[in-house]
């Protein structure tokens, strides 16, 4: 389980490198999330991991803010790899 949430990671983190908007915050709101779910996954079991992490980004996304953005401020990046993470891990 922890294998597919890190390549979901690996996906939005690719995808933020080629944002043609605020690429600077995407980058850094998506390494913000790799950073939690890091410290989720050293200290649970992967079979427990998934409904952990979300939670987790979910308390990040409301409390992210990268005033740097012209166009957003990196929650939506967030939200997004949330989404993908509830959609495609089983």
């Amino acid at each position: 389980m922890l294998k597919a949430i890190m390549e979901i990671v690996d996906d939005h983190s690719h995808k933020a490198a080629e944002s043609e908007y605020d690429r600077g915050v995407a980058i850094r709101a998506i390494a913000a999330a790799r950073e939690e779910i890091d410290h989720i996954a050293s200290e649970i079991s992967d079979r427990k991991c998934k409904d952990k992490i979300v939670v987790a980004l979910e308390l990040l996304k409301l409390a992210y803010n990268d005033t740097n953005g012209q166009y957003t401020n990196g929650k939506g990046v967030i939200g997004s790899l949330i989404d993908d993470i509830r959609i495609k891990v089983p």
